[in-house]
């Protein structure tokens, strides 16, 4: 098992770390923008990708959609999949990596969305996403923005500190951690969307979809993208 499985294991910190964002007001947040983002129907069936204990692959279930959810933890699709249970929901929860992604379903909406990119290879993955999807479907890129996190350690030198950032490569990483999070900028994306036969025809920089315009300063960089 290596760093990452056991950071999403159970004896693992994400859910510690991360409880101040499981909220049912952040949660409602979520789910609100990923509806109306993808134009969710509840005639699509969706794919959430690094979907973790199935937080807001539950909620969609529970507000009537047709939803599925992905990860690479064995815990946390246990997790996911008592949930649903707990809820007499009837959802699918595939354990995979999706840089190796392999179903037999296509999905009109997929989703990515708050993941983690530690030992995700988006240029690997999205062919294998393309593939699970319909044509003319559409599919949800989120990330945070690397312009504002180096904004922020920029003026937070203590924190800097904590952190190595290669522009080379594009990817950030604690101090004492071998690997770290490769992040994109726009141009970027347009062209590894466009390469696999995808058009970006949205873009949003914040939690809501209300004055969403992407920036240098936005928090998140969000895109969607139809498959052509």
């Amino acid at each position: 098992m290596n760093t990452i499985q056991k950071y999403y294991g159970i004896n693992g910190a994400y859910l510690k770390e991360h409880k101040d964002y499981f909220s049912e007001k952040i949660l409602k947040r979520d789910a609100e923008f990923i509806i109306k983002s993808l134009n969710l129907t509840k005639q699509d069936n969706c794919l959430e990708l690094q979907c973790a204990q199935g937080r807001i692959t539950v909620e969609l279930a529970l507000r009537g959609y047709k939803v599925d959810g992905l990860d690479f933890s064995d815990y946390m699709v246990d997790l996911a999949r008592q949930s649903a249970k707990d809820r007499n929901l009837n959802i699918n929860f595939f354990i995979q990596d999706i840089n190796k992604l392999e179903l037999s379903e296509k999905y009109a909406k997929v989703f990515l969305f708050f993941p983690d990119w530690t030992d995700l290879d988006f240029e690997e993955a999205l062919p294998n996403i393309s593939k699970v999807m319909k044509k003319g479907g559409l599919f949800l890129y989120d990330h945070d923005n690397i312009f504002r996190v180096w904004n922020y350690l920029e003026k937070n030198p203590k924190e800097k500190k904590k952190f190595i950032f290669d522009a080379i490569s594009m990817t950030l990483k604690e101090n004492n951690d071998k690997r770290g999070d490769r992040y994109y900028t726009f141009p970027e994306l347009e062209n590894i969307f466009r390469r696999n036969k995808f058009k970006i025809i949205a873009t949003y920089g914040n939690w809501t979809i209300q004055n969403s315009e992407y920036n240098y300063n936005s928090p998140r960089l969000r895109v969607v993208a139809k498959k052509i």
